[in-house]
């Protein structure tokens, strides 16, 4: 009952107010609205009375206020006068006053903006629009992006390189000989040999007939000294004949023991002295220079030990051209202007003749890759600006790789199973490739990714172009194949291709966790996989594949959000006609 009569109360109260309130003249309402407050305040002073009354705070049966319900002027008069001393009032009043205040321009230009936005919100955020429909995104400038870098060669050094020569000359004489044979004929008893040893002992004689006799007549021609000649038969039977002829006259014993000697005419010998030439013709840095000049041929006939002996020439001279061993360079050449042009940085650079000096340097550079424009635009859509009071904000999206790395992962496990060698228990083996190069020529097989092959490249050159372009293969080293007087005129390059781009990732930054290197002889390069034990080392997280992302999905930069919206409203749409056409 009390609670009731608080009730009553406050709705008598808040009729009371409500025809204070009012200004309006119309008694018809204004009556009534006496009327209404008159019976609640008789039936809540009614319900009062039946109960405690010193239970309701600050009840009376005449309350404030009652006055103005005749005179509704008096109340605004009150309530005018009494603001000067009212706390609520003046709290508001000063509020109002010490409150900043801006310039109506300045206001309009923070705001112009954000204005701009809020009366084409479809245009600039490309969302959903107020009736429910989507806008169409607004395209931003697309990059330009370099997918990764590759290693690519060059050479420098000279065109041409000649040596420096020295011109000798030498000596070729003519050496004469005359030699007078001389025939001994002996005879002894057949038990007595001492003379024919004596002259078989003898180096200048040999024997020339014999043995004649013993038993028997053999009938020969003999020579005496003097001149003449005799046919002999010896008939002994005691005695044999040998007959010796002896470049030399047998001195002593020899000219008196003898039984015939004959003298026949003496014989000429000659014989070409080059002593002075044989070091320079077995020299294989000296070349002769055309044939030999006779130098002495007048006269064609002398008298050399009593005996006359005519020669065409008695000497003659060779002239030979030999390297000193000193090097002659040509001009100065160099391949490698064209990697700088396209933004290469030098890496490292080796003899490639491995001579001192060195006269053809093999240079590498790190190439970027052929820049391609972003295949996925991105666009200002729903959610990438934010306005709140007439200010808005672009929200900055950055690309997350966590996605494509886990993508990564999974893909480099499953590789590796592919490749796994049950034969070497290795995984992730190369393919030893190779391309030819004339240096500073025209042929090029080994040309920068992008650019064609140059010249006749046989068949190994353009498979190993095809899968550099696509990314599979790296740079493992040059070796020269032609070179002339230490310059290198032909080379070529070894490449190891793998079965695919994230394998040759893996190989590249996974070879120097592990220490492993190339070979140092690039000819004998096999490209090697690594073993159950090495792969198990590598810690993939430390690796860089932004280069093989592309190859799973896009590293976006621009989220998606509005596409998959789109999608999802479609979907309901659907659903939403399938069951409405069931109905």
């Amino acid at each position: 009952m009390k609670r009731k009569a608080s009730g009553l109360a406050i709705a008598g109260w808040l009729g009371l107010m409500l025809v204070w309130s009012s200004g309006i003249a119309a008694q018809d309402w204004k009556q009534d609205g006496k009327d209404f407050a008159n019976d609640v305040l008789i039936d809540m002073g009614k319900n009062v009375l039946d109960g405690d009354l010193m239970e309701v705070p600050h009840f009376t049966n005449a309350p404030p206020g009652t006055d103005y319900q005749e005179d509704p002027a008096g109340l605004a008069a009150d309530a005018e006068a009494a603001k000067a001393t009212n706390e609520g009032y003046l709290s508001i009043l000063d509020s109002q006053n010490l409150r900043a205040t801006f310039d109506p321009d300045e206001l309009q230009a923070t705001v112009a903006p954000g204005t701009t936005i809020q009366q084409h919100p479809a245009h600039y955020t490309s969302g959903m629009s107020i009736d429910g429909s989507t806008g169409s995104c607004v395209e931003l400038p697309r990059n330009s992006i370099s997918p990764g870098s590759y290693e690519q060669s060059c050479n420098e050094g000279y065109t041409q390189v000649l040596p420096s020569v020295e011109d000798k000359t030498c000596s070729i004489g003519l050496n004469v000989d005359i030699r007078t044979k001389r025939q001994y004929w002996i005879s002894e008893p057949a038990t007595l040999n001492t003379k024919y040893n004596q002259f078989a002992a003898e180096p200048q004689c040999t024997l020339k007939y014999g043995p004649l006799g013993k038993g028997g007549c053999t009938p020969w021609i003999i020579g005496f000294e003097g001149g003449g000649e005799t046919r002999m038969c010896n008939a002994s039977n005691t005695s044999i004949a040998h007959v010796f002829e002896c470049t030399a006259t047998m001195p002593g014993d020899y000219e008196v023991s003898y039984d015939y000697r004959y003298v026949p005419p003496p014989v000429v010998a000659t014989s070409r002295d080059e002593s002075t030439c044989s070091v320079m013709a077995g020299d294989p840095d000296c070349t002769a220079d055309g044939g030999e000049v006779c130098t002495d041929s007048d006269p064609v006939t002398r008298t050399i030990d009593g005996v006359a002996v005519t020669q065409p020439c008695w000497a003659w001279q060779q002239n030979y051209t030999c390297d000193s061993g000193e090097i002659v360079v040509g001009t100065p050449a160099s391949d490698c202007q064209q990697l700088e042009d396209m933004g290469c940085t030098w890496l490292r650079e080796e003899c490639l003749t491995n001579e001192t000096p060195c006269l053809t340097t093999e240079v590498v550079y790190k190439c970027p890759l052929p820049a391609e424009e972003d295949p996925e635009p991105g666009y200002i859509c729903d959610g990438d600006v934010y306005c709140i009071h007439g200010e808005c904000e672009t929200i900055e999206r950055e690309a997350q790789t966590g996605f494509q790395d886990a993508l990564v992962a999974l893909n480099t496990v499953a590789q590796a199973g592919q490749e796994f060698n049950e034969d070497t228990l290795t995984v992730f083996t190369g393919d030893p490739l190779a391309c030819t190069k004339l240096v500073f020529g025209v042929k090029n097989c080994c040309v920068p990714r992008g650019f064609p092959l140059i010249g006749g490249c046989g068949g190994e050159d353009q498979i190993l172009r095809d899968r550099r372009e696509d990314g599979q293969c790296t740079y493992a080293g040059s070796w020269c194949t032609t070179k002339v007087l230490g310059v290198c005129m032909a080379k070529k390059e070894r490449h190891c291709c793998f079965a695919s781009k994230l394998t040759r990732v893996i190989q590249e930054q996974g070879r120097p966790q592990l220490g492993k290197t190339w070979n140092d002889n690039p000819e004998d390069e096999t490209c090697q996989g690594f073993t159950i034990d090495e792969f198990s080392q590598l810690d993939l997280s430390v690796m860089d594949f932004a280069e093989v992302y592309a190859d799973f999905t896009e590293a976006a930069n621009i989220p998606q959000e509005l596409e998959v919206l789109n999608d999802m409203q479609q979907k309901v749409e659907d659903y939403f006609a399938l069951h409405s056409a069931a109905d």
